[in-house]
């Protein structure tokens, strides 16, 4: 998503995308979907819509509005303005117009459907990213930048908000506990063939498949240099059973260790684990 002025380029988002299964505090999205008839713009104006991009579990975006968008004195007064609404009504921490970000199209017949869909996306990659959605429904009037809130209105408005926050935190918790990323390790490279003990093993990084095998792997190899006298050329490689459980492990450690056995390579059991 990227910021615009009237001298830029158009970039516009044509990718399809469902809406987001977590929960959504305060207007739905559906209030303004694409269908929707779009609000009036002059023809010096752009559909614009803002969002918020602090590093909190909080994902505030603004509805789909027309403001004029000439200039970047243009850009940065709608941003201050929707950083202060958030601010005043939702107890918002960022301090500064860098923690909010707006995306414009000029007006054309496509216009507001391309910001919208840009919307649709960066709510999509928010709630890819755990955060949780507040869509505000702001289109930058006067009597909602005029607006002023007590300390009890602030606190009625984030209570929801936190609500949502604390289950999906607990939710997150829970799943992370029962995930189930069991593997065990063994080192090849001499007729001595060492084994760790099954362990259960974090949520594999974004990156190739087995990257985190090799990883887990080098750690394994460090322990047994430290303990053991290794061939030059050792290394070692961890594996996850099929399924991932703790059995689906074993299975796998014994398959490994008869084929050993077959080969006439020394077994040995180290009894280590990956532990943090």
């Amino acid at each position: 998503m990227c910021e615009m002025i009237e001298s830029m380029p158009v970039r516009r988002v044509v990718v399809l995308l469902l809406l987001s299964t977590f929960p959504i505090v305060g207007r739905a999205l559906h209030a303004q979907s694409a269908a929707a008839t779009p609000p009036p713009a002059a023809a010096n104006e752009s559909y614009v819509y803002c969002w918020s991009k602090t590093v909190e579990p909080v994902f505030y975006t603004s509805g789909v509005f027309a403001a004029l968008w000439k200039t970047p004195e243009d850009a940065n007064g709608v941003k201050a303005a929707f950083l202060a609404f958030l601010q005043k009504k939702y107890g918002f921490k960022g301090a500064s117009t860098n923690s909010v970000e707006c995306f414009a199209e000029i007006y054309s017949p496509g216009a507001y459907r391309g910001v919208t869909s840009n919307k649709r996306y960066g709510i999509q990659t928010a709630t890819a990213q755990r955060q949780q959605i507040v869509d505000t429904g702001w289109m930058n009037t006067s009597a909602e930048n005029s607006a002023t809130y007590t300390a009890a209105q602030v606190a009625a408005n984030q209570a929801p908000i936190n609500a949502a926050v604390a289950s999906a935190t607990a939710a997150s918790a829970a799943a992370d506990a029962a995930f189930q990323n069991y593997m065990v390790c063994s080192s090849n490279g001499s007729a001595t063939t060492y084994f760790s003990d099954v362990f259960n093993a974090p949520k594999p990084p974004p990156g190739p498949r087995g990257r985190q095998g090799s990883e887990l792997g080098q750690l394994f190899l460090a322990f047994l240099t430290k303990k053991y006298t290794l061939a030059p050329n050792e290394y070692a490689m961890c594996s996850g059973g099929s399924p991932s459980t703790a059995q689906g492990a074993q299975t796998l450690k014994q398959q490994l260790e008869e084929r050993a056995k077959q080969a006439r390579h020394q077994v040995i059991e180290t009894g280590w684990k990956n532990t943090p």
